[in-house]
């Protein structure tokens, strides 16, 4: 799967406002319990190695010299 820097970003604002570990229960009586730090920073390592792989490199630079003897 292939992840973007929006969600490495986003990732890395809900570790840094701790909302990680908790457990949230919504209007409809479901629970959802979030990952522990731990889980995010893994998730994270991953995340950021997928991007930074999937980043386009510096580009090729070709020169190329045409040399002539005044001759056409």
């Amino acid at each position: 799967m292939a992840f973007t820097q929006a969600q490495v970003d986003a990732l890395k604002d809900a570790i840094a406002a701790a909302g990680i570990d908790q457990e949230v229960e919504y209007a409809d009586g479901s629970r959802v319990k979030r990952m522990t730090p731990a889980q995010a920073r893994d998730l994270l390592a991953m995340m950021e190695a997928d991007v930074k792989a999937t980043a386009p490199s510096a580009p090729i630079r070709r020169i190329i010299v045409t040399t002539c003897k005044g001759i056409w």
